[in-house]
């Protein structure tokens, strides 16, 4: 193993990541896995709950939309006043567009994907007639519907390629330009940015392997 690594070549480029669709009952029961560990029946639960109604200082209200569905379709009255609702709070450079349906096999299209009944109903809006539980589902649906409808995240990355001896090393460094949707839903397998400036690396540097 060499003890120094030479850099190769220094690529940068930019990539744009889509914000995902709004939420059908299985990505729904995926997600709250993956961020409340919340098990299928209690997610159901927890939705059903919040589709029925929660009363909203003194008045009884469905907080989401059914939450039996396999389709990712938002109704044109929702994405209008989302679409306003977006460039109201973010601004019009996050506006994005409503997702492409995509029909597979025997997929129902009776009702819509999961969603906020009303945009302007925020969770912190309903937070303190919620459970926690409720609340941070109720989260998760608004963030992702809204989200849905939002411009891409951009990136710019740093490709570093090392050579010593018979070994090539290659590292990548991420850095956000824009946030995009990411101003209200991130993603839970997303790589962590690089904090600041990328550093100073060209082609030709030496770099001393180091052994831990």
């Amino acid at each position: 193993i060499p003890d120094k690594l030479k850099v190769v070549n220094v690529e940068k480029t930019f990539k744009t990541k889509e914000s995902k669709e709004a939420f059908t009952t299985s990505t729904l029961q995926q997600e709250a896995f993956a961020r409340l560990k919340f098990k299928t029946k209690r997610t159901q639960l927890i939705a059903q709950q919040l589709y029925e109604g929660i009363d909203v200082g003194g008045e009884h209200m469905g907080l989401i939309t059914y939450m039996r569905t396999d389709s990712t379709r938002l109704s044109p009255t929702f994405i209008e006043h989302a679409t306003n609702y977006i460039v109201e709070t973010f601004g019009k450079e996050y506006l994005g567009h409503a997702k492409k349906i995509k029909t597979i096999g025997l997929m129902q299209d009776a009702h819509e994907a999961i969603r906020p009944s009303s945009n302007h109903r925020t969770p912190e809006s309903v937070r303190q007639y919620l459970t926690t539980e409720q609340y941070n589902l109720y989260k998760l649906i608004y963030n992702r519907a809204l989200a849905s409808l939002m411009k891409a995240k951009k990136e710019e990355v740093m490709t570093v390629t090392l050579q010593g001896g018979d070994y090539t090393f290659k590292f990548e460094l991420t850095h956000t330009v824009f946030k995009g949707y990411e101003a209200i839903y991130t993603e839970v397998d997303d790589p962590k940015d690089y904090t600041g400036a990328f550093p100073s690396i060209n082609v030709g540097d030496m770099f001393d392997l180091v052994d831990k």
